[in-house]
């Protein structure tokens, strides 16, 4: 069995967005599934998902909510998700193409946390020498898609739960920035998780960003075309996006030759599979 987790709050997604990632990883998977969503609000969701509350985190729920997202930090709170089990966090905002049971596999080939690749320079991999060399160093890490085993990080809610609430009144009172491990869920998961922190590989999981786009209108289209680049999208499991353009609701509605900018990438619409996929999400939206 896998454990399938969502985190949602507030109006920026709504059950269509988990019930359809829901559907889309049953549609790709013979494994059995314990769908699970910590929420504030648990109407309209697939009556076989588990509704879970928010797990007290030492800060409002306001402050989790608001910049950082460290709502999510609920997934390792112990008491929430079942230990045992090989667990699968998906952002809503990513989008399920293959069998889920994949990602599943790299707990079983190691014992981890698994995030998607964040920077380029894969620091992950150097960690013994990293850590004798830098102690409090960290790979950045992504976390809209994660595999772990709940009871290996409860530890990182815990921590959270001590450590932010007197790191932040300890920067209102000097006035001095805080630490980088805390601007950010996935900056602080990848932090104090850095001694076990790895990275899905590009073929099971990847952003949208590093997929799709590249430094270049024109270069994008050749990196569309080519063979390999072609038949690695077709195996992908998981692909997650990075805001703005391609938010579901917009790519829902998204016209071929749409110019997407994503700082320096970027790239011309022109993957209509992936249109086609929200668009059958948000169909529970526009014909209630």
């Amino acid at each position: 069995m896998i454990q399938i987790v969502f985190v949602k709050w507030g109006k920026a997604y709504g059950v269509a967005e988990v019930n359809g990632l829901l559907a889309a990883i049953r549609r790709h998977t013979r494994q059995s599934l314990r769908p699970v969503c910590i929420t504030d609000d648990a109407s309209g969701l697939d009556p076989s998902i588990e509704p879970m509350p928010f797990a007290e985190l030492g800060i409002s729920f306001e402050q989790m909510t608001g910049p950082g997202c460290f709502a999510k930090l609920s997934v390792f709170a112990p008491g929430l998700l079942a230990g045992g089990l090989r667990t699968l966090y998906f952002d809503l905002d990513t989008s399920v193409h293959g069998d889920v049971a994949r990602l599943a596999a790299c707990l079983d080939r190691r014992r981890a946390l698994y995030m998607l690749p964040n920077h380029y320079v894969q620091t992950w991999r150097l960690r013994p020498l990293l850590h004798r060399i830098a102690p409090q160093a960290y790979y950045f890490a992504n976390s809209s898609v994660m595999a772990f085993y709940p009871e290996d990080y409860h530890f990182l809610a815990e921590r959270f739960r001590r450590d932010y609430p007197a790191a932040l009144a300890r920067a209102r009172a000097t006035g001095e920035a805080l630490h980088s491990a805390f601007r950010a869920d996935d900056r602080y998961i990848s932090h104090a998780a850095r001694r076990t922190l790895r990275v899905f590989p590009s073929s099971l999981a990847a952003r949208f960003q590093d997929s799709y786009m590249t430094f270049g209108f024109r270069m994008s289209a050749l990196r569309d075309a080519l063979p390999w680049v072609r038949r690695q999208r077709a195996r992908r499991v998981a692909l997650t996006y990075m805001g703005g353009a391609t938010k579901p609701k917009q790519l829902a509605r998204i016209a071929d030759g749409t110019e997407i900018v994503y700082g320096p990438l970027k790239t011309r619409w022109n993957y209509p599979e992936l249109r086609d996929y929200w668009r059958a999400i948000a169909a529970p939206e526009r014909n209630p």
